[in-house]
């Protein structure tokens, strides 16, 4: 609301500087100053006037989104689950990609194979760009596909990832994820081996 508020003195201020112009022009109509040189003048600062309020508006708008981030956590950008795959070893991660921090971060990822024994992590806060490694490997079965459907939950909001994973060479792992929020998917990412058709999307 504060961008649009900021927006609106800035117009009544326009009003009122046009208000001024047309006084100025019955004023000063007996003068050597043709209208054209005060429509000019006037119009100029109306148009400085009118620029400067609703920039610094804009920045005020999105000076406060900063300090709602800093205090709530970034909704558009939430913490997702990936992975880091070794030879014979792959942990999950939970990685904070936003610029700002996450709190009270909440995981439940479920394996489509065993949706009843569902992988949760609980973090009071995840700073910005930082990543927490799960102490423990994931043991795969010899599926070859691995689907996991995660839920998210932060003092944000709430969101909803899809993990894939496959099989790949040297007994590691390789990964395609998406993370959906308020209908939108704020993060997309796969290996460059991952499959894919002849139009380049990807096969599950």
């Amino acid at each position: 609301m504060d961008i649009f508020l900021a927006l609106s003195v800035a117009l009544v201020q326009s009003v009122l500087a046009v208000g001024g112009f047309a006084v100025s022009l019955d004023v000063h109509k007996d003068y050597k100053i043709g209208r054209k040189s005060l429509f000019m003048f006037f119009g100029g600062f109306l148009l400085i006037g009118f620029v400067l309020t609703a920039w610094a508006g804009v920045r005020a708008y999105y000076s406060g989104e900063d300090s709602k981030k800093i205090q709530l956590g970034d909704s558009v950008h939430p913490p997702f689950v990936d992975i880091v795959s070794l030879p014979t070893k792959t942990r999950f991660v939970v990685t904070n990609g936003s610029e700002f921090p996450s709190y009270g971060v909440i995981v439940s990822m479920a394996d489509d194979a065993d949706p009843s024994h569902p992988i949760k992590y609980e973090y009071n806060e995840i700073p910005a760009h930082v990543a927490r490694v799960d102490d423990k490997p994931w043991i795969p079965d010899s599926a070859p596909l691995h689907h996991f459907t995660i839920l998210i939950n932060t003092r944000a909001g709430s969101a909803r990832e899809e993990l894939y994973m496959r099989p790949s060479d040297n007994n590691q792992w390789m990964r395609a994820l998406n993370v959906v929020y308020d209908g939108h998917i704020v993060e997309a990412q796969s290996d460059s081996q991952w499959p894919r058709d002849e139009r380049g999307v990807l096969i599950f």
